[in-house]
């Protein structure tokens, strides 16, 4: 009876074994798969961190550097002496805008060819406009403690200089529209020598950890976006269609024209324009502290008693704001969420990577004035809408001032006689000179970025910041 118990039992036994090998089989799989997951989720969040911290440090080193390359771009700007530079028989910046990627293509293959006959007959590559070098000379002691933030730098016989460098920008000096007849390597040239609508060729240079790129740009080469604002009924109509005008040459669709002008309306309920705005006495309502007086009587006891000679409340402030001051509240305005920014800067379709959008061409910091002798084609013909004949005029200028630039209004009228009348009615909106100017500072450092656009107004040597924009 004992022998068949036993037999019975060993397979139970057996399979019993197995099942308890299994299950800590198992429960071991299930513990490495939890160890694997903690260890990878704890990685995971260590890299995470360092990541973030790294990050911190490069924005940090990226912010300081932006912040230095702005304080020395202000402070070296009002020795940037901004000359016209000679394009007689050079390409013409004014009708780049509005070529497709294609025929702006066929356009530097048809100067190649005029650069490559040129080289042949004359024997010299040298032409007008090609020294891109900057220079820090005269800058005072001021200016040459910022300057020697950035070492390394040469001078250079460019009239629009600014900074002292070598080893940025154009290869040695090189023209800005080529040293060898390669299509790929010719730069239109702008008013100045250098791309529209730089004044100078931007530059990058090292500052600690970061590298920053510094850019200065024509303000008044722009449509003046604040024109729409104005509160002369005269001229309402007139500002709006040469609005209308700059924004189909843009492509905008009727819809979207529309849609800006309303959003337009709406900033010019909260502020209107008007041309050379004089000082603004404001008001404010200052909270007053009631004044006491202290009485102490001499008794058995010492005793001291405060009453109030006056009531708290408030007191009205007549402070002036400064005319400058306008300008900088149009800066504001026009920087809100009140405009459709997004649309502003899409693409223009077919313009490949030339990136050409209204944004580029629009001025929305506050300028008032546009500068004939440095504004494209289609911000000239928007211009002068006011008085008619815009396309005769636009033409007129864009062709003689690449012989000879304007000196003056005067000097527009006498050369354009026919069109005095129609000058007359613009005159207002239009100059010989710039004088506003936007300084645009990006830095970056490793994965971060860091920019700053800071806007001045330039007269002789002196400069006066109006607004500054830091984006993050």
């Amino acid at each position: 009876m004992t022998r068949p118990n036993t037999i019975y039992w060993e397979p139970q036994r057996a399979t019993l074994r197995h099942r308890r090998c299994g299950m800590a089989l198992v429960f071991v799989l299930i513990i490495l798969v939890v160890l694997s997951t903690a260890m990878y989720t704890l990685s995971s969040h260590i890299a995470t961190h360092k990541h973030r911290q790294q990050f911190l440090i490069d924005y940090q080193n990226a912010r300081y550097a932006c912040d230095s390359g702005m304080k020395y771009a202000l402070a070296a700007m009002g020795n940037l002496k901004c000359k016209l530079a000679e394009r007689t028989d050079q390409p013409d910046f004014s009708d780049l805008f509005y070529m497709t990627q294609e025929d702006y293509e066929q356009y530097l293959s048809d100067w190649a060819v005029v650069l490559a006959e040129r080289e042949l007959m004359e024997g010299d590559t040298s032409y007008p406009g090609r020294n891109s070098s900057f220079d820090t000379s005269g800058l005072g002691a001021a200016g040459n403690a910022l300057s020697s933030l950035f070492s390394g730098f040469t001078g250079g016989d460019d009239p629009n200089t600014l900074f002292g460098m070598s080893g940025f920008g154009n290869d040695n000096g090189v023209a800005s529209f080529g040293r060898i007849s390669d299509p790929n390597e010719i730069e239109i040239p702008g008013p100045y020598g250098v791309p529209w609508p730089f004044v100078t060729e931007p530059i990058e240079v090292q500052i600690g950890q970061a590298k920053v790129r510094i850019e200065i740009a024509d303000e008044n080469a722009k449509m003046p976006l604040t024109w729409v604002l104005t509160s002369d009924d005269k001229v309402k109509r007139a500002v709006r269609d040469a609005t209308v005008l700059f924004f189909e040459w843009m492509q905008l669709d009727p819809e979207e024209i529309d849609d800006m002008l309303t959003r337009l309306d709406q900033i010019g309920r909260i502020k209107n324009f008007t041309i050379d705005p004089k000082p603004v006495t404001v008001t404010q309502q200052v909270e007053s502290k009631a004044i006491t007086s202290r009485t102490i009587s001499r008794s058995s006891r010492l005793r001291t008693s405060t009453q109030p000679l006056t009531q708290r409340g408030t007191t009205s402030i007549r402070q002036a704001r400064p005319a400058i001051m306008n300008t900088a509240d149009f800066a504001r305005l026009l920087h809100s969420s009140s405009l459709d920014m997004e649309r502003l800067a899409r693409p223009i379709p077919d313009t490949g990577k030339r990136y050409e959008s209204a944004l580029k061409y629009l001025a929305l910091w506050g300028s008032q004035r546009i500068n004939i002798n440095t504004a494209p084609r289609h911000v000239l013909e928007a211009a002068f809408t006011f008085g008619g004949h815009h396309v005769e005029i636009a033409d007129e200028i864009i062709r003689q001032r690449r012989e000879k630039p304007y000196k003056s209004i005067e000097d527009l009228k006498q050369s354009l006689k026919g069109y005095a009348t129609a000058i007359r009615e613009c005159e207002p909106y239009i100059a010989t000179e710039s004088t506003f100017f936007s300084i645009t500072i990006t830095a970056w450092s490793g994965s971060a970025t860091a920019s700053a656009v800071a806007t001045v107004v330039k007269e002789g040597g002196q400069v006066q910041t109006i607004a500054m924009l830091t984006r993050r």
